[in-house]
């Protein structure tokens, strides 16, 4: 058996999902029970149960999820891990191809949402709802930023919307600041 991951755009729009594509290889069909990813930058996700034969040479695509990111490990080598019915209950582990980098690219799109969500905390607080079910729901957004020292020297203002030179630093993008 052979699996290939890919994203489609419906898997971008709802997130925290890709397709699997399994192929079956060999000479006899293979009564397939459940999909699931095992990649060690993602933490477990339920299996996808999907109940199918597949004959030498068919193939199938299953929705997969995948779980929380893990920034601290990469995203390969990955797995398809496919139950199959006539075996003991174990799945079997097959290497997930990933053309275009499908899981490298996703894992760092998510860590890096991580990384801003932590430096740049963003809220959405709802309003009263309007009179009219039809009329525009009023929201306030609330971005904050913590004070913290970058490590050239320059220092981000909680109350401003620029950089401060605390220390001896070189001016940015060209232009001499004072603190």
């Amino acid at each position: 058996m052979s699996a290939e991951a890919y994203r489609s755009r419906e898997d971008d729009a709802a997130g925290g999902r890709i397709h699997v594509r399994i192929a079956n290889t060999g000479d006899a069909p293979v009564a397939v029970t459940s999909v699931a990813l095992d990649s060690p930058g993602f933490e477990a996700a339920p299996a996808t149960r999907r109940e199918v034969e597949l004959g030498p040479g068919n193939r199938i695509d299953v929705e997969v999820e995948y779980g929380p990111v893990r920034c601290d490990t990469p995203s390969e080598p990955a797995y398809a891990l496919i139950g199959v019915a006539d075996r003991d209950g174990s799945p079997v582990r097959v290497p997930l191809a990933a053309p275009y980098d499908v899981l490298g690219r996703i894992h760092d799109s998510d860590c890096a949402a991580q990384d801003l969500a932590r430096a740049v905390p963003v809220t959405l607080i709802p309003a009263a709802a309007p009179p009219e079910p039809t009329a525009p729901l009023p929201a306030q957004l609330v971005v904050s930023r913590e004070r913290r020292r970058v490590t050239s020297g320059w220092t981000r203002s909680a109350a401003a919307s620029c950089m401060r030179c605390t220390a001896h630093c070189p001016p940015p993008c060209g232009r001499a600041r004072t603190g």
